[in-house]
């Protein structure tokens, strides 16, 4: 165990503090989550966020209470997190907490926060809280200050509008709370879109107003289904009673590192942590959160969940709607794993499915549709790593949304592959059809031409095949339009054929089952030259990029282009 003490204090070496048995507190190290039941005294820091402690740490005997005495943040690179907490204490209350300076920013309303940009909701700033606070979850036990129950009622990362660079968002944060007005726009799992908190001119005791903005999640009538815990799953009379119990536990996002001070433990109890997981108005069954799935970076399943709670708004776009081949590797990277199209397994009745009939198997093959978070989370309990779409869609079918063009290289340099994607580039732009390029998460590249549902798969198919007729004209010595591997080593094939019905590719964002727990990336057409570094876009980078560019996939399910002005260019171009 590490040992703390206060500056100045005269705690000797080995005076340790615990923590009460009610502890469900979750400790972050190195962005890696652990547990810990033994509460830890941090030492003062100098400089201005270990001073606006002083005051949390004033009102609260930590030999008494679970809360976290205090560790300022470290200065990084990924965005800045929030956390709304529901607490009841001599009164029921939300607490809105922004990270900024290592430290929280709070502000205490009396009424739940709303999406209603005509509902201004009081919000009376607080003491600032230590950076550890935005995982706290539980029972502040009788007698101590703000006793009661304390539920994560949503969390996730913010930025100042119009900076989504953190270190722009900081330096905006601070000058708006000295002018006393805050603009923001919070990424979470209940809160999302732009916010306002503006100080009321004539207020002495820090009065402002929590105001949110017109935007395209703003709402009337309320947020559905918001009696549980984002991180637990928990109503707030589950939290109390769980903390009443020595042998419960909770899940909070990553379960990456943990630590259990309770040596009593069993395997069936460590099995069972977690189990169920609210998503809106569903519970999702969690098993085996600390099976490791990447052995070499130990990356655990309870990981890859936490990564597509957090990528959940901009990968489901290219799933919602479509049949879904899932690979899964229920074993981890290291093992054999496996395709599975047909859900031959009983799902849970929220989990909506499709029955396709397959001519060459003469049946039905009923496919699973992720359709919201909750499927999503659903898949990757299942192991499923990687996540194939259809590129058409539920009720048509016929029509896909897009054409592919594969990059698969078979040892090949990797500058090659993106000299090749950028001979597609030109020939694309020439016959004015829009590419949109993305890493395969592997070793090519994949380049998406938008079609808006308006031509067949063999359309789009014979396209592919003339757009890559011309590219390899072009590229003859590095390029291949064989499908057998053996007449195409040290060369990037040219694959049209994955655009016939039924053909998938990984969808964007989804993780790969590779070393590095690499991601199928969206691509700006400046990143694709010599230096593009795929293995750089991983399951630990990915929130932070989106933070910064936003998703550049979008247009893929635009209008799509004119195919048979594409068609005549080409042509034209064939007979020069």
């Amino acid at each position: 165990m590490e040992e703390y003490a206060p500056r100045g204090s005269r705690l000797g070496p080995k005076e340790r503090y615990r923590c009460p048995p009610k502890c469900r507190t979750v400790w972050q190290h190195s962005g890696k989550a652990s547990r810990r039941h033994e509460n830890e005294r941090a030492p003062d820091k100098s400089g201005p966020a270990g001073m606006n402690l002083k005051e949390y740490r004033k009102k609260r005997n930590f030999d008494a209470t679970p809360e976290p005495p205090g560790r300022e943040a470290a200065e990084g690179q990924e965005p800045l997190s929030f956390v709304v907490h529901k607490h009841l204490a001599s009164h029921l209350h939300f607490d809105l907490r922004l990270e900024l300076d290592g430290v929280l920013k709070s502000w205490a309303l009396p009424k739940e926060p709303s999406l209603d940009p005509a509902e201004k909701k009081l919000a009376i700033m607080v003491e600032e809280h230590p950076f550890d606070y935005r995982t706290f979850e539980g029972v502040i036990p009788e007698g101590n200050y703000g006793a009661g129950t304390v539920m994560i009622w949503d969390r996730g990362n913010y930025h100042a509008v119009g900076h989504a660079m953190r270190r722009e968002t900081e330096e905006a944060l601070r000058q708006g709370l000295g002018r006393g007005h805050i603009s923001f726009v919070l990424n979470g799992q209940r809160l999302k879109g732009e916010f306002a908190l503006v100080k009321l001119k004539r207020a002495e005791d820090n009065n402002w107003l929590l105001i949110k903005k017109s935007d395209a999640f703003a709402h009337t009538g309320g947020i559905p289904h918001a009696d549980t815990s984002v991180a637990s799953g928990l109503t707030m009379e589950e939290i109390a009673m769980d903390a009443s119990d020595p042998a419960s536990t909770a899940v909070h996002g990553q379960n990456h590192g943990r630590e259990s001070s309770r040596h009593n433990e069993t395997e069936e109890q460590r099995k069972r942590r977690g189990k169920l997981l609210a998503i809106n108005d569903v519970k999702v069954d969690l098993t085996n959160l600390d099976k490791v799935l990447w052995p070499e970076e130990g990356y655990t399943k309870g990981d890859m969940i936490a990564y597509y709670r957090s990528i959940a708004p901009f990968i489901l776009p290219y799933l919602q709607d479509r049949p879904e081949s899932l690979h899964r590797h229920p074993d981890g990277v290291a093992a054999p794993g496996f395709f599975q199209k047909n859900v031959d397994h009983t799902v849970p009745g929220w989990v909506e499915t499709l029955a396709v009939h397959s001519v060459s198997k003469g049946n039905d093959v009923t496919y699973l549709l992720c359709q919201d978070e909750a499927t999503l989370v659903y898949m990757a309990n299942l192991g499923c790593i990687e996540i194939n779409p259809w590129h058409a869609r539920a009720g048509r079918l016929d029509t896909p949304d897009y054409m592919v063009l594969d990059l698969d290289p078979l040892d090949i340099p990797f500058d090659e592959v993106v000299r090749v994607a950028l001979v597609t580039h030109d020939v694309l732009v020439e016959i004015g059809a829009a590419g949109f390029c993305k890493t395969s998460g592997a070793t090519g590249l994949h380049v998406y031409v938008p079609l808006g549902a308006r031509y067949s798969h063999d359309q789009a198919t014979q396209l592919a095949r003339l757009v890559n007729s011309l590219v390899h004209g072009r590229l003859p010595r590095t390029t291949s339009i064989e499908r057998d591997p053996e007449k195409r080593r040290g060369k990037v094939y040219l694959d049209f054929l994955q655009n016939g019905y039924g053909q998938t590719l990984a969808a964007p964002y989804c993780l790969r089952p590779r070393k590095g727990a690499p991601v199928s990336t969206p691509l700006m057409w400046e990143e694709v030259r010599d230096s593009l570094d795929p293995t750089r876009f991983t399951i630990e980078t990915m929130m932070a990029r989106l933070r910064k560019v936003g998703d550049l996939w979008k247009d893929v399910l635009g209008p799509g282009i004119d195919m048979e002005q594409c068609v005549s260019r080409l042509d034209d171009m064939m007979r020069q």
